[in-house]
């Protein structure tokens, strides 16, 4: 009973294949039992001892002979001996047998699959579906996958109805590809020990036109504004009215990128050894970006691959993927405007991705430091290990590295000035991610020492030896932001101009939609949205400390890369000359020095410094640049244009409230307690600028176009414009009974204003204080707004606030209206104290009578961690206490029946 009972031995689970399985078991045995088999010869018998010299030298060629022809013998191609294709295709064909890999285990059936004959079959299969799928003629009719009878009949609720062969021919490619993948970990010392079947599966995929698997995108090339479209390849059009054969490529496609994940998760060395030998016929970048626009699942993959290449145990995948570009080349594809806008996401994700595994978490530490558990437990070798090697993430790289610097980023700049529509939505969601994953003030990394190590002398040895050469760069090091911030802020005018203005419509074609509320309105777009959150997104890269450093530091900075480019190079050709180091190669190390401050050396890679037209610090330009080109008020004064639209809202509140948030002054206060972090700092401080800028002295505004003026750009009066948004909400909330979507963050917006007041208010009493009277400067009056000292502004700023009538209408504003909208926000719901006498009415006894109105302190929207909750309750002794008119005593039954009939 329990040979057969499925219960009892999951082997038996089905008997079907178990039976198939015999069949291939008696045949092999029957193929095996022919003389042609080595091991049933019999070995030549040894020659008896009475024979002379000569004849034992004869016999012995004669038995060499014999060995010699056998081995010949075998050499000779046999066309699967041991392999009956007919029994394969019979056990493929069984609706059960993915199942009876996957849950019943069935051994027998294992080791068959996993032999090399029939994996080499599996794969046979799968690479001639591909094309069956396509064109019916391209495949022989007398090939294996054609043959036997219709083993298994698809039952429909009439009748039984027997299968095409070609549609046969297709299960039986999707059954080896699952079957393959089910097998992933046992196959793999298969494929990795004999490397031409994984090297014919990898071909049989990737050297294909990816038109054998998706679908063509459109693309408007931007050059001639011409919609091309690519044909597909073949004669299978006819088929593409049936379902099946429309995904089975895809199907097929998505299952090899799995087998691909599964090899790489069972022996990550083995994988990179085999893409090694592969880069001699075909680069693995331009194999994986074919198919990026179409797949999202070899986005996937190729994020995976990377997140192997960790710090502590490199495989050399990220250096293979940067000698081919990899990032500059996903670059260029961001500037075709494809129609499908899926093709965009998948280059945004697979760029992000590579972005979101690379973030700045402490990976250029000393890899040998003590983990601890999440109670401090210091974790044992093989727990570390797990930890490790289960994070995703692999800290910056050169990946990353080379995706700020300066070549990509005038790539990136090209999309927004030149491109634009998903191209820009990309650019931006990558920028805004490479800046909040490799925020510098969060780098457990010394940046002052790291710069200045490029000049100690390798063949120096004294006691800093080790101390100095502990941060010498590396491919591992932080990522440092500083170029793509200082190009942005040079090409930010035409960012503007293109997106913030007019111009747009020039260059746009707006039109105008159908909102619920019954009227037409202007929508913002998704470039306006995204170029204003990139702004908001520079300027909180720019208040990084490390931006706001002096230029002598940047440009260390940029000799520190040089250096890591030059020691690259040099480990190379060291591997390849053996000490005889070409003197060009060496030439470029030798300027890198403190003393040369020369702008003009520029590294192997063809990086070139690149230099700001003032004397700042990066932070300080961006936000010069600010004003410059009247960004910040051409995004604010959009609040009324495009009233409706939260996003932006919220936007234009994150970018306010960073500027009154920043760095006020650089006054003592402000400085550094301890005098190493303040090396190279830069005490410009134009925050203190941006501020005075919102306080301009403008009493109305061009609604259609910013005006900035010469002597002072960028400046505006940003307390009455909130007075006039709040004046065009009640017009409108008097004629349509709500107000406008932009409240809410507009009251946010005057509520970060009015606490800067009382900062400048602070200042107006204490300005005669001896701590002011270091700023004071003497060319205040004739130095550049920008120039200004800090002592200046604030004091002009108390002027304006509290000594004239130019703010009078905001300070009324600030005394009613606001006052009473925070009032009613900060109402407690459901605060008994706020009951009036006119919702008491009748029932006005009853009311004060109930625990709302008792002297107790009410509790609202707590999580139970109040005080009042861990109070002990009072219990009067000989008395049954009673809380807020609640009874503590159980009810009785006859009680609760009373209650129930009321």
């Amino acid at each position: 009973m329990s040979g057969i009972w499925p219960f009892f031995n999951s082997s038996f689970s089905n008997a079907t294949i178990n039976k198939i399985l015999a069949e291939i078991d008696l045949d092999q045995q029957h193929l095996t039992s022919k003389p042609l088999d080595l091991q049933s010869v019999d070995p030549p018998a040894s020659p008896p001892s009475n024979l002379t010299a000569s004849r034992l030298l004869q016999t012995i060629q004669e038995n060499d002979h014999l060995q010699q022809s056998m081995l010949e013998s075998s050499n000779q191609p046999i066309e699967r001996p041991h392999f009956n294709v007919s029994l394969f295709n019979k056990l493929i064909d069984q609706p059960n047998l993915l199942d009876e890999i996957n849950l019943a285990k069935n051994q027998k059936l294992i080791s068959y699959v996993t032999q090399p004959e029939v994996l080499e079959t599996l794969i046979e299969y799968i690479l001639v579906s591909i094309s069956l799928s396509r064109d019916r003629s391209v495949c022989d009719p007398g090939h294996s996958i054609f043959e036997g009878e219709n083993n298994v009949d698809v039952e429909s609720e009439e009748q039984p109805k027997e299968l095409d062969k070609y549609e046969r021919a297709l299960q039986r490619s999707v059954t080896a590809s699952e079957v393959t993948l089910l097998l992933s970990s046992n196959i793999a010392p298969i494929l990795f020990g004999d490397s031409s079947l994984l090297e014919k599966l990898w071909s049989g995929f990737f050297d294909r036109d990816v038109e054998e698997f998706f679908h063509p995108c459109k693309a408007v090339h931007s050059d001639d504004d011409s919609e091309t479209e690519q044909e597909p390849t073949g004669e299978g059009t006819s088929l593409e009215d049936q379902p099946f054969k429309q995904t089975h490529n895809v199907t097929l496609f998505n299952n090899f990128l799995k087998l691909i994940d599964s090899l790489a998760t069972a022996n990550m060395n083995e994988l990179m050894n085999f893409i090694r030998f592969q880069q001699k016929s075909a680069l693995i970048t331009d194999q994986f970006l074919k198919f990026v626009p179409q797949s999202p699942t070899i986005c996937d993959l190729l994020v995976r691959l990377i997140s192997t290449d960790k710090p502590y145990n490199p495989n050399g995948l990220i250096d293979i993927l940067m000698d081919q570009n990899l990032i500059l080349n996903l670059l260029k594809l961001v500037k075709i405007y494809y129609l499908e806008h899926h093709v965009q996401d998948n280059l945004c994700n697979l760029l992000n991705g590579i972005v979101g595994i690379s973030s700045n978490v402490g990976f250029w530490e000393d890899s040998t430091q003590q983990q601890l558990n999440e109670f401090g437990e210091p974790l044992d070798p093989e727990q570390a290990s797990a930890a490790r090697a289960n994070n995703p993430n692999i800290g910056p790289n050169d990946l990353t590295r080379q995706l700020v610097s300066r070549k990509c980023v005038l790539e990136m700049l090209d999309v927004l000035i030149n491109y634009g529509h998903y191209g820009l939505v990309t650019v931006v969601s990558v920028v805004i991610e490479v800046i909040r994953k490799n925020n510098s003030d969060y780098d457990e990394f010394d940046w002052m020492q790291s710069v200045e190590a490029v000049v100690f002398d390798e063949e120096e040895e004294d006691e800093g030896t080790e101390r100095m050469t502990r941060n010498l760069p590396n491919s591992r090091d932080p990522i440092y932001l500083g170029v793509m911030l200082k190009l942005f802020s040079i090409h930010l005018d035409e960012i503007k101009d293109n997106y913030l203005t007019e111009k747009y419509y020039k260059l746009n074609t707006v039109h105008e939609l159908q909102s619920s509320l019954g009227e037409k309105i202007e929508p913002l777009g998704y470039e306006r949205f995204k170029v204003m959150e990139l702004v908001a997104e520079l300027l909180h890269c720019s208040n990084m400390i490390l931006m706001n450093k002096s230029s002598k530091l940047d440009y260390l900075m940029y000799k520190r890369d040089l250096w890591r480019d030059v020691k690259k190079t040099e480990s190379l050709v060291m591997d390849a000359l053996n000490d005889a180091i070409n003197h060009d190669i060496t030439k470029p190390m030798e300027k890198i020095s403190l003393e040369d401050s020369s702008a003009t050396v520029s590294s192997p890679s063809g990086e070139e410094f690149v230099k700001l037209p003032l004397d700042m610090s990066i932070g300080n330009f961006f936000k010069l640049r600010l004003l410059q080109t009247s960004c910040i008020p051409l995004i604010i004064l959009k609040l009324h244009k495009f009233p409706w639209n939260n996003f932006m809202h919220n936007v234009v509140f994150d970018l306010v409230q960073q500027i009154f948030n920043g760095r006020l002054a650089n006054w003592d206060e402000d400085r550094a307690s301890n005098q190493e972090e303040t090396r190279y700092d830069d005490n410009l401080s134009l925050n203190k600028v941006l501020i005075w800028s919102l306080f301009g002295d403008y009493e109305a505004f061009d609604l259609n176009e910013y005006e900035c003026d010469e002597e002072y750009p960028g400046f505006f009066n940003l307390p009455n414009y909130i007075l006039y948004c709040f004046n065009y909400s009640e017009e409108y909330e008097s004629k349509h009974n709500f107000k406008l979507g932009y409240m809410g963050h507009l009251t946010l917006i005057a509520e970060e204003i009015h606490k800067f007041q009382n900062y400048v208010e602070n200042f107006g009493m204490t300005r005669e204080d001896q701590t002011f009277d270091v700023l004071k400067d003497d060319n205040d009056v004739t130095n550049p707004y920008y120039l200004k000292s800090s002592f200046y502004i604030f004091n002009s700023l108390f002027d304006k606030l509290f000594e004239s009538t130019q703010f009078n209408g905001w300070i009324e504003f600030i005394n009613t209206r606001l006052k009473e909208i925070n009032a009613m926000y900060n109402k407690v719901l459901g605060n008994p104290a706020e009951l009036s006498d006119s919702v008491m009415g009748e029932d006005e006894e009853d009311v004060s009578s109930t625990p709302m109105m008792s002297d107790r302190s009410v509790i609202l929207l707590d999580n139970g961690d109040s005080e009042e909750f861990r109070n002990e309750l009072e219990v009067i002794e000989g008395e049954e206490q009673d809380v807020d008119g609640g009874d503590l005593r159980p009810m009785t039954e006859e009680e609760g029946d009373r209650g129930r009939r009321k």
